[in-house]
């Protein structure tokens, strides 16, 4: 028997954000193993949609099976010591993920860099590898003259991140799509309010716990981030909607769905 997970159709719904090998690639072999399978899991309703949409010949059954995070404790002694590793004084705006368009880091970046609220006032956190067409990215930091604002961690260790996101006034999760999202459950894990784009499977994980715009809309997003940032109010409710939220998702569940799904078989 053959099970397959599926974690995302990013190669099918946005093929300009990878490279024509792998697009090829990754194409062919989900195709095939969808096909092939006596079973699909998918990670989102979502990727389900989205693979009944740009695969056909599926004769399997299509299960949903969420996954979740696993969050770390934190302490002072951990925040401290990352933010002086990374020199970050004050409050900060976080994005976590890897430097590649499909991230949409350029559209934060003008959110940030347009906004003198924002700008003059925080410093933007990336934290993430990088991955493709990055250089896009530092060429908008230039434009914007933000240079002493931003603060690019390249890659932390799991604790790192885990100490960042604990501390940060607001995260930002602009991305154009996700089969699932991990960055935003892991943000709502934290209590953290967070901001994420209202397409693919991000509305999916972040129910009302988090602030939803859309990613082509510059504007919105900025608007977005200083509302959470200069309304406590809202700030206190985003946090009590977020332990609602991310007590939804548990690796002890995703285990359970998973091995009945294979044991069905």
């Amino acid at each position: 028997k053959r099970i397959v997970t599926i974690h995302d159709l990013t190669f099918f719904i946005y093929p300009e954000v990878h490279t024509r090998v792998k697009r090829c690639y990754f194409r062919y072999f989900i195709i095939l193993a969808s096909r092939l399978s006596d079973a699909v899991i998918c990670v989102s309703e979502s990727t389900r949609n989205d693979l009944f949409k740009y695969v056909n010949g599926i004769k399997a059954k299509v299960y949903v099976v969420p996954l979740a995070v696993s969050i770390l404790k934190i302490n002072e002694v951990d925040v401290k010591s990352v933010r002086d590793k990374y020199a970050i004084v004050g409050d900060y705006i976080l994005f976590i993920g890897t430097l590649e368009p499909r991230k949409n880091i350029c559209n934060l970046l003008k959110s940030f860099g347009g906004n003198d609220k924002l700008s003059s006032n925080y410093q933007l956190v990336l934290v993430g590898k990088k991955g493709w067409y990055y250089q896009s990215m530092f060429d908008m930091i230039r434009q914007l003259n933000i240079e002493k604002s931003v603060i690019m961690t390249g890659f932390v260790t799991e604790k790192e991140k885990f100490s960042l996101l604990s501390a940060a006034s607001v995260f930002v999760y602009p991305s154009i799509y996700e089969g699932f999202g991990l960055p935003v459950l892991e943000a709502i894990g934290y209590g953290i309010p967070t901001v994420t784009s209202n397409v693919s499977s991000l509305p999916e994980v972040a129910g009302d716990a988090a602030l939803l715009v859309n990613p082509d809309k510059v504007e919105d997003l900025s608007n977005a981030i200083e509302v959470i940032l200069t309304n406590n109010s809202l700030q206190a409710e985003m946090k009590l909607k977020s332990v609602e939220q991310a007590n939804k998702y548990s690796w002890e569940n995703t285990a359970k769905q998973t091995i009945g799904i294979y044991h069905s078989l």
